[in-house]
């Protein structure tokens, strides 16, 4: 299995790897204990036998007279407990050399000798042993209805003190454990050690989902207070410890910087005004308009910074709005300032939002396209995670290269969108940190037959 078929998460991963660690065991195991269960078995079935037929060549040696002999050989073929066959035959050519032949003629010569003191010489005494599926049978007809168990087929060839050889056959049947049970048994504690592997795990990876989903949400809103859960195992507490730790440290780092700016922006307010005051009274007109353009244009800049790393819109809590009538009501009022924005769209229910940060977004967005294109529109689609709003346009678009970085404060486009356009670069950033605080993603995307589509992605 390669990398790219292996799931995708950690819980999936591990349940993967534990499912079969659980099945190679359970067949490993499976298949050990049949072996050395039906090993004893056997032996334990020919050590059986051996018994029976000791005691046939104790009472075959003792009757000498053929007659009578032959008498034995009748009344012993009729038990049906013992089921042996006694035939005289020719001497055997060899002795069989697997592991239950030589098992049973080691337990006939012992039993031989300690019980009944018939000192059998070893090259009197040929044994071999058939094992036979009891569906087989011994004859070879097939019996579906016998399963689980092995019909075991003793062939003994002795030679008597009186010189004759002969022939002795016992079969027994022994039923053992059905493989098919026995999967059965093997399937339902598996499933048993699966499912009990699978919730440990979902105990141990349902820490990481809580950590990976408290990441992203600080991520798109840093004021959130709500401290991580530090549970699960002594690695993931550390780590939820770690996370909180970095949290409050990201938080009072960008509460630092938001105050140093806000102070310079306020520091700086008196001397552009003594600045003002001093360029207006510059007697020649020309240079006085290039003087005051420029103290606009540092205003503008000092008042979007100030937007751009303020607190008011973080403040803002989220209300359900009705999306449509918000959206069409902001092309209206464009519309009443004699601007070509329209829109189109449904949206089935309220949304949340922080109406006045998604305001200030689309606001920059709809300025951005009527600043180089002329008219603008606005589109709603409702997905099953969120929103998408779109903002089109018709203008020269952007080169795909410049796409990301359009993005990025301060940065500017030359010469499709050059400073005396307006503006100073913070627009498209400024649209992104307020996309950002509505639980959203602002992408650019080039049109086909030319123009920009800024698309805001906002989820549920």
């Amino acid at each position: 299995m390669t990398a790219r078929r292996l799931p995708g998460g950690l819980f999936g991963r591990l349940a993967l790897l534990l499912v079969a660690a659980f099945l190679i065991l359970h067949l490993v195991t499976l298949l050990t204990v049949r072996f050395f269960t039906d090993r004893q078995a056997a032996r334990n079935e020919v050590a059986d036998q051996a018994g029976s037929l000791a005691l046939c060549l104790r009472l075959l040696d003792h009757v000498r007279e053929q007659a009578a002999r032959a008498e034995l050989v009748h009344r012993l073929e009729r038990l049906d407990t013992l089921n042996i066959r006694l035939t005289p035959g020719p001497e055997p050519e060899t002795q069989s050399r697997d592991d239950l032949s030589l098992y049973l003629r080691s337990r006939l010569l012992d039993s031989l000798a300690n019980l009944y003191g018939l000192p059998f010489q070893a090259g009197h005494l040929r044994t071999s042993v058939r094992r036979i599926p009891a569906s087989r049978g011994a004859d070879g007809a097939v019996n579906p209805e016998a399963r689980g168990g092995m019909i075991y087929q003793s062939h003994v060839a002795v030679r008597l003190h009186d010189g004759v050889w002969y022939s002795l056959i016992q079969t027994s049947v022994a039923v053992g454990p059905s493989l098919h049970i026995a999967l059965l048994t093997l399937s339902a504690g598996s499933l048993v050690m699966v499912s009990l592997a699978l919730w440990l795990v979902h105990r141990l990876v349902r820490p990481l989902r809580t950590l990976a989903f408290a990441a992203e949400r600080f991520g798109r809103d840093v004021e959130c207070r709500e401290p991580l859960p530090e549970e699960g195992p002594e690695e993931v507490r550390e780590a939820a410890r770690a996370f909180n730790r970095m949290r409050e440290r990201v938080r009072a780092a960008m509460a630092q910087h938001e105050r140093m700016l806000a102070s310079v922006a306020h520091d700086l307010r008196t001397p552009l005004t003594r600045l003002r005051l001093r360029v207006e009274q510059v007697r020649a007109a020309e240079l006085r308009g290039k003087l005051l353009a420029d103290l606009d244009a540092l205003g503008a800049i000092m008042a979007s910074s100030a937007e751009l790393t303020g607190d008011v819109a973080v403040r803002e809590a989220a209300v359900p709005t009705d999306m449509a009538a918000f959206l069409e009501s902001m092309a209206a009022d464009r519309q009443d300032m004699g601007q070509d924005v329209r829109f189109s769209g449904q949206c089935a229910g309220p949304f949340p939002i922080r109406e006045k940060a998604l305001r200030r977004c689309l606001e920059n967005l709809l300025d951005n396209a009527l600043r180089h294109a002329g008219g603008a529109e606005i589109c709603l689609e409702r997905q099953p995670d969120g929103l998408r709003i779109d903002v089109l346009d018709r203008g020269p678009g952007i080169p795909e290269a410049e796409l990301q970085r359009v993005l990025e404060p301060f940065y500017r486009l030359d010469p499709a969108r050059a400073r005396h356009t307006g503006g100073c670069g913070l627009g498209l950033s400024i649209a992104g940190a307020m996309a950002r605080l509505n639980n959203g993603d602002l992408a650019l995307f080039n049109r086909e037959g030319g123009g920009l589509c800024a698309r805001l992605l906002l989820r549920a």
